[in-house]
């Protein structure tokens, strides 16, 4: 029985009578207690626990990271009750750092649209063919198309919103 299904259960509980009045208001102390914390269990659940080094952002689009049991944001450390609050987790750094330590010389990405081959060249870059058509972005250009790249991702997911 998940968190949702214990809260059905409480609230079909505090809906029922009983006849002795001082153990029904007991009862429904009890009852309305379970409540609030079978409630907090189900926000908490909402907002997973952050990990040392993930990053996202917050409700007002803010972007934030978490590093040795604190969250910062560009300014600074957050202070107070909105410390661990994360609309979004985008990734942890140290994954992503890990990641790239990893060789790849190709992929192939595939959606519902054609195939598109991504591919380390002998020209210094990378190569991205569909249906016949290429595109060169050669090594010092890499950063910025990806970074713009993730600029498109998080407007898309604004959007979203």
């Amino acid at each position: 029985m998940n968190t949702e299904d214990k809260l059905k259960d409480v609230n079909a509980k505090i809906s029922q009578n009983s006849d002795d009045l001082a153990s029904v208001q007991v009862n429904r102390d009890r009852l309305f207690q379970e409540q609030r914390n079978l409630e907090a269990m189900i926000e908490a659940e909402k907002n997973p626990k952050l990990r040392h080094g993930d990053y996202g952002y917050n409700i007002h689009g803010n972007s934030r990271v978490r590093l040795n049991g604190k969250t910062y944001y560009e300014e600074g450390e957050v202070a107070g009750f909105m410390e661990d609050k994360l609309t979004k987790i985008e990734g942890n750094i140290f994954d992503d750092l890990k990641s790239m330590q990893e060789d790849v010389t190709e992929f192939t990405f595939t959606s519902e649209s054609d195939p598109l081959l991504v591919e380390v060249t002998d020209i210094d870059g990378i190569r991205l063919s569909v249906k016949g058509a290429v595109i060169y972005v050669y090594r010092d250009e890499i950063s910025s198309f990806v970074l713009k790249l993730r600029q498109m991702e998080a407007t898309l997911k604004r959007r979203q919103k």
